[in-house]
């Protein structure tokens, strides 16, 4: 009899603060790394501690929203293949206009879903698009709207979910599909673009 897969948890961004951070050295004079006891910071790919990933395809689903738009656009500042899922057609012009590839249908249908992210990496779901007053003809809740997401996604063969909402992604997901959930609630629409496009250029959740 084959076993049940294991299932897991989204991790939840941003992390909390530590309660005792170590207290700032005192800045000397001095360039850095000149005798000054501070090193110059190093960031983005080659960072020690830090694993970068090539780009490959990511798709926006809700990239009809405000937060959504942010999202794509952010990501389009890097290499690689940006996608967007929107059910409003006006909204996919703009989109295409920043080098987007945009596909308009319901965002409850599972095979609209599969086939707009078909051999993406990644999918960026925006809650916001689960709930708001769009129409929606193949769920009759948020809840389902978000396992369409999951279904699609998923069988179109992503790898990393990445969503963004001001509450954890509803259910849990199969191992092998790596996720994080991004707390909008927390965070400025930039802030949550720029952690969208942090997160998804590593190379694994593991080491954020």
């Amino acid at each position: 009899m084959d076993l049940p897969q294991r299932r897991h948890q989204c991790i939840r961004y941003p992390l909390p603060a530590t309660r005792n951070p170590p207290p700032a050295k005192k800045r000397m004079s001095g360039p850095p790394g000149a005798g000054s006891g501070e090193r110059p910071a190093i960031t983005g790919p080659g960072a020690p501690g830090r694993r970068y990933r090539p780009q490959m395809p990511v798709i926006v689903v809700g990239a009809d929203t405000e937060l959504g738009r942010e999202v794509a656009a952010a990501l389009t500042a890097r290499d690689g293949e940006v996608r967007a899922f929107v059910t409003d057609p006006s909204s996919a012009d703009p989109l295409r206009a920043l080098g987007i590839k945009v596909a308009v249908g319901d965002v409850s249908d599972a095979s609209h879903i599969e086939g707009a992210a078909h051999d993406v990496f990644s999918a960026v779901l925006l809650s916001e698009a689960a709930s708001d007053d769009r129409e929606r003809s193949f769920a009759a809740s948020y809840e389902e709207v978000v396992s369409a997401w999951k279904q699609g996604v998923i069988e179109a063969g992503a790898k990393r979910i990445l969503w963004i909402g001001p509450e954890p992604m509803p259910g849990s997901l199969e191992t092998g599909v790596e996720c994080a959930s991004i707390d909008s609630s927390a965070l400025s629409a930039g802030e949550v673009a720029s952690e969208a496009v942090r997160l998804d250029d590593l190379a694994d959740l593991d080491n954020p």
